[in-house]
């Protein structure tokens, strides 16, 4: 939401400048209240596209509800995530994220369990991002203190 909102407020003047009235509902406070009452694992569900505009609409075309606008990778990467899943519990374990206290490694392990499980409501999206960047922060390049704290941690 911050970034997009910086988004908009940085885009500002150039559309000042020719005439253009954006419009931004998804930073609307009380649009992002409405959706944040709804639970995250409510949002999506495995193998159904816009389930909640499905609901809230049903007078829309089928072909507009029913539709896969972009290929599904989600099979794959429960796949993905079933045959790995003993193999990542250590990844989430050593991660950077959770040794600092951002993260609360048995949460995360509990999301990995039921995303490998191919459970809808998992959270997959967020579980895929956490292991994406603890890789990244592991093997990708080194973590090093800030230049003026060279105490040793690596947070």
């Amino acid at each position: 939401l911050r970034y997009n909102g910086a988004a908009v407020r940085d885009s500002a003047p150039l559309f000042a400048h020719l005439g253009v009235n954006p419009v931004s509902p998804y930073l609307d406070n009380e649009v992002v209240r409405a959706c944040l009452a709804i639970p995250a694992a409510e949002r999506r569900r495995s193998g159904e596209y816009k389930p909640l505009l499905a609901a809230a609409r049903p007078d829309l075309p089928s072909w507009l509800t029913d539709r896969r606008t972009k290929g599904s990778f989600s099979p794959l990467l429960h796949a993905g995530l079933s045959r790995n899943h003993y193999d990542l519990q250590p990844l989430v374990e050593q991660s950077p994220l959770v040794r600092c206290g951002l993260f609360d490694g048995r949460r995360v392990q509990l999301d990995l369990a039921a995303a490998a499980g191919g459970v809808g409501r998992a959270p997959t999206p967020a579980v895929e991002m956490f292991l994406i960047t603890t890789w990244w922060l592991k093997y990708g390049l080194p973590v090093r203190p800030p230049a003026a704290d060279r105490s040793g941690a690596a947070c």
